[in-house]
């Protein structure tokens, strides 16, 4: 497993960004799923900096990414304000565009690149595990 921490400013997601496609090189994933774990992880962070942590710019997020042979597992960690979003989102069907929140389409987004997501909080510190299924079968392995 490989992980960074960032500080909770926008400008961060040019940072982590670079870091994942760093550690995606010399893998073998196909373009597409490489963009769509790049977007995962950009829109994961975005939404800890904007809801988590609004107006703060000084704050840890980690994010870690761990490979196997089929599957990705990112986990986007702060310690934030709660996610409003942990039971609207949580592995549920997603409600029809037109009637989420503003901002409802980061998770939304989320939920339709993911095979699955969790998003947890425990003694203060919020959780947002991804899984990608790498090997294109789309089972979900949790």
């Amino acid at each position: 497993m490989q992980s960074i921490t960032l500080k909770s400013d926008l400008r961060q997601l040019a940072t982590v960004s670079d870091w994942l496609q760093r550690i995606m090189s010399g893998r073998s994933i196909p373009v597409r799923t490489m963009s769509q774990l790049e977007l995962l992880v950009t829109e994961a962070v975005t939404n800890v900096i904007e809801h988590a942590y609004p107006g703060r710019t000084d704050e840890n997020i980690t994010v870690s990414v761990d490979f196997d042979r089929d599957d990705v597992v990112i986990r986007v960690v702060d310690n934030g304000r709660p996610s409003p979003t942990v039971e609207c989102y949580n592995n549920a069907q997603l409600p029809d565009a037109s009637t989420l929140p503003e901002n409802g389409w980061g998770m939304g987004l989320i939920n339709t690149i993911a095979d699955q997501v969790r998003v947890e909080r425990c003694d203060g510190q919020n959780t947002t595990v991804l899984l990608k299924n790498l090997s294109g079968d789309g089972l979900r392995r949790w």
